[in-house]
């Protein structure tokens, strides 16, 4: 089997700038621009793209910077190589939500045709694809709290299988007076915005700060209990869970949530950390687990090595 690695990251957050901010869990002041995302892409046709489309293409302008793919924003790659995935569990809801409400209070005829083409669920994905002239495999995961860990198991699967050469993954969230009403939030900090991913084979470029993803254990839906026996039992370095688990664990250091630091991530959650260990200068091997005790758990391991 090839060994899959993170070639590039990046990151377009409310309260998260930087790899290094992440690595102290850190939490930053928002940019007072970071709802204006076209003034960071600087490039015309994001007018009438929607927010969670714009967070994405920020995120993915930066994955693919740094790993050289392009040498600068916005620049066309046109290849087949490099394929796709968006994970997001609210997406472009603020915008079929808003189409309903002008059908509902309005009429048909009140629909902007600008908007049309933004309902479709794989809009995200489909516009990364169109801005940097991707025409590889493109598709989005919106299964809920493990979608994140699932669209990594299948790039990891693409790649394996010789599908395609290189995976953009971009999980992408927004918060907004649609979505807050079908979502429960608790936490301080409520993170907004995206995150990618750009995973390939093995390579000799930037191997200090290579991973590995495993996903041996990826392919089962685990209970709480499952997830706990696992950490009692293994010697990871360190264990990223979501915070109902770490409220029954016994307090340990090794055992981190991000989403205790950050507040709702959902499709964000397994790429942060992802980019969390390989933000960390040392050899580490680490449990990721998404999910929650409805939809169960997914997990991967995932390491890094320091040289």
């Amino acid at each position: 089997m090839k060994r899959v690695t993170i070639e590039g990251k990046g990151l377009y957050l409310k309260n998260i700038s930087s790899a290094s901010t992440l690595s102290k869990l850190d939490i930053e002041e928002s940019n007072e621009f970071f709802f204006s995302p076209e003034l960071t892409i600087k490039k015309r046709g994001l007018k009438y793209k929607d927010i969670a489309t714009r967070f994405a293409i920020c995120a993915a302008n930066k994955a693919l910077l740094e790993a050289g793919i392009i040498s600068e924003f916005n620049e066309k790659i046109e290849t087949s190589d490099i394929a796709v995935i968006v994970c997001s569990s609210l997406g472009n809801i603020d915008t079929v939500s808003k189409v309903i409400d002008i059908i509902k209070n309005k009429s048909v005829d009140d629909i902007s045709p600008l908007d049309l083409p933004n309902l479709s669920s794989n809009n995200i994905a489909a516009s990364i694809a169109i801005w940097f002239g991707l025409t590889g495999i493109n598709l989005t995961v919106c299964n809920g709290s493990t979608s994140s860990i699932d669209s990594i198991q299948i790039g990891y699967n693409l790649l394996q299988q010789e599908k395609t050469k290189k995976v953009l993954i971009i999980g992408v969230e927004v918060l907004n007076e649609y979505t807050n009403k079908i979502i429960s939030i608790d936490g301080k900090h409520i993170q907004i915005g995206a995150v990618g991913l750009l995973l390939g084979y093995d390579c000799d470029i930037n191997m200090s700060t290579s991973i590995d993803i495993c996903n041996s254990l990826n392919s089962v839906l685990y209970d709480s209990e499952d997830i706990f026996d696992f950490i009692k039992n293994n010697k990871l370095d360190t264990f990223l869970v979501p915070h109902n688990i770490v409220a029954k664990c016994n307090k340990d250091s090794k055992i981190i949530s991000l989403d205790e630091y950050y507040g709702y991530l959902d499709g964000i959650y397994g790429i942060l950390c992802c980019i969390y260990v390989a933000s960390l200068h040392k050899n580490i091997k680490s449990y990721i687990v998404a999910g929650n005790d409805n939809e169960k758990y997914k997990c991967i391991i995932v390491k890094k090595n320091w040289n």
